[in-house]
């Protein structure tokens, strides 16, 4: 059996209490903020950050949080492009999901690339010893 089969057939239980964890929102939004300390967003949503964050878990444990709407803008450097963004309290919940499931996804990317690199190993050393043949 390979590491990538015997990973997927593990079970994980309880990721959701996981997710919505108060020390796991706490990070999230300390990883949302940063480099965006000064944005008017931010600070509002600090103004009262115990209770925003209280509120946002009360929401997600009773399974009544809706994501608000994208914002969408238009950014023109150098080309133009349409731009949608999530409301500051919904990318403290995007930081919380992959602070859980990140490490997951890179077991399996990490597996998968080494078995990626075998591949490529293997083709160069064939490519290496046909050029050598044929020399």
């Amino acid at each position: 059996m390979t590491q990538l089969a015997s990973f997927m057939m593990k079970s994980h239980k309880n990721l959701y209490n996981e997710v919505i964890s108060l020390g796991n929102l706490t990070l999230a939004w300390r990883k949302a903020r940063k480099g965006k300390t000064q944005r008017d967003y931010v600070i509002y949503f600090e103004e009262d950050l115990i209770k925003n964050l209280l509120d946002l878990y009360k929401e997600l444990k009773e399974e009544t949080y809706s994501p608000k709407p994208l914002k969408t803008f238009i950014l023109r450097d150098p080309k133009t492009r349409k731009i949608s963004k999530s409301a500051f309290r919904d990318r403290i919940v995007h930081h919380a999901l992959c602070n859980i499931i990140e490490p997951f996804c890179l077991v399996v990317l990490d597996i998968g690339l080494m078995q990626y690199n075998c591949i490529e190993i293997q083709n160069h050393l064939l490519i290496s010893s046909f050029s050598l043949r044929t020399l």
